[in-house]
Formats: C-alpha cells, structure tokens, sequence
C-alpha cells in the first residue's frame, strides 16, 4: 500500500484564498530573485528540483508526495507552535511539520511566526537532500533523549545552525538557515549589516548564546562546511559534554530588548550550581 493510500487523511486540501495566492506568490518571486547571489549552492538546487507553484499556495500533500519520492519524509499539517515532544517525534518519524496559514501583508519581509511558506520554502526544500533529511531525522531521536534542562540548549543549537546558520564559500558568506531562507528582510540583513556579530562555529558558544525568534539578529554563526552540521549527531557524548562546559562557562548577555514571551530563549542556560 502506497504511502498516500496510508495517509489519505493529509491528502486533504487546504481551502486558499485568493489573497493567500496572491501573497505566495508575491513572497516566492521576490525571495526567489533576492536569495540568487546570497544562499548556499545545495539549496538553490534543490529549490529548484522542487518545482514548487509560484502563482498560488501549494497544497502540502503535493509537496509531500515530492519529498517521500525523494527521502521518505512526508509534511502534515499543524496549527500553531507545537510542544517539544511531539515535535520532535514527528521528525524523529521524518514527518515534517507545516503551519498552514501564510503571513499578512505587514509582516511579509519578516513574519513572527512560522508561516507556510517559511516551511515549504525555508525547510522542506532541504528535505530533498538526503544528508539533511537524515541529520533531522537523528537529531530529533537525540533530542528526544534529553533531561527538561538541556532542551533548551539543543534548541539553541537548532536555532544558529538550520535556522539562522551562516556558510562560508570560495563566492563569500551565503546563507543556510531556513529562517533567514524565508525572509527578505533577513537576508539582506544577516550579510549586509555591518552591525552584526558573525561568529565562527563552536558548539559551546552556540548553547551560550540566548535569541529571540520574532525580530532580526545580532548574532549569526558561520561554519565553514555543512559537514560541520550533518556530523553532530554522530558523536552525542560530544554534545553532552559542551552542554556541561557552556554551563561552567555561564551565559552570554543578550544583545537585544529582553521579553518572557514564546519568541525568547532567554536565560536558560542553567549554571551548574544549581543543577548540582
């Protein structure tokens, strides 16, 4: 039985408005256009592999079907932001998640909120890479092993890589990170703001470093090779051991206004002393 057969209850279609249509396409040609000279080679060729619409909003079992061809990963949909376990037990299960309402007009540079076309556009692109599809499969089994302390941290981890994570190339910084993939504003400001910090790749400093979600950053991280990303689930030991480092080593201050709401990861790297 077919995989589509199995899962006929995401075969079911999204009613899109007109206006909707109107936004994807407005988001995907100008983002399109914007990113040529600014991503990463691997995803331009994989955007386009993916073939996605361009005058209106893709339905996600369309999407889907393209990504199980290519990796086994499929995209259900979600309303709002979903709880750590259940999320990374859909990775873990190579389900990818998918908000499906799209952004306002105020916000069409940068949305607070995953939208879907940060999903489709930002992150499932990648899905049709097999070395990134597989790294999301198995940091998501990994996280799931993790104490309610260091859940946190790995979300840092998550944050400065495949969502706001920088590449160094033989043509200059290009971007990789999903989250930046998906904005234009971003784009332009993580490698043309001269006020900006781009720090070179290390873990420990990574589960240092508090961010908000919902405005542009003052912090990117770059590595020099997407290898560095790929192979960080290969040694978890590695990674427990940083986390414990970072925390002997306390928390970098936050370069940005502070807020308590769901867009912050303030704070949360817990000083050993009181773990002990």
């Amino acid at each position: 039985m077919s995989h589509m057969i199995q899962n006929s209850c995401m075969r079911e279609t999204i009613k899109f408005s007109a206006e909707d249509d109107l936004m994807w396409h407005k988001l995907y040609t100008k983002q399109f256009t914007n990113i040529q000279d600014k991503a990463f080679s691997i995803f331009l060729k994989k955007l386009k592999e993916f073939d996605l619409p361009v005058s209106r909003v893709p339905q996600l079992y369309e999407v889907s079907d393209k990504i199980y061809s290519a990796t086994k990963w499929q995209v259900v949909p979600v309303s709002g932001l979903v709880e750590y376990n259940t999320y990374f037990s859909m990775l873990a299960e190579r389900k990818f998640q998918s908000a499906t309402n799209i952004r306002s007009e105020c916000e069409e540079d940068l949305s607070k909120d995953p939208d879907i076309f940060h999903e489709l556009f930002g992150h499932c692109t990648m899905l049709l890479s097999q070395e990134y599809a597989d790294f999301m499969q198995e940091f998501a089994k990994f996280s799931l092993t993790l104490s309610e302390l260091d859940r946190p941290l790995i979300t840092r981890l998550i944050w400065f890589t495949t969502e706001t994570g920088l590449i160094k190339t033989e043509a200059g910084t290009k971007i990789y990170g999903s989250s930046i993939m998906s904005s234009y504003a971003e784009t332009l400001h993580s490698l043309k703001n001269t006020e900006n910090i781009h720090k070179s790749f290390d873990i420990v400093n990574i589960f240092r470093e508090p961010f908000r979600a919902d405005i542009l950053q003052r912090v990117y991280y770059v590595i020099e090779d997407i290898k560095q990303v790929y192979s960080l689930v290969q040694d978890p030991l590695n990674l427990i051991t940083a986390m414990r480092v970072a925390r002997e080593m306390g928390e970098y201050p936050p370069l940005f206004p502070v807020t308590h709401n769901k867009y912050s990861n303030i704070g949360h790297c817990v000083p050993l002393e009181v773990t002990a």
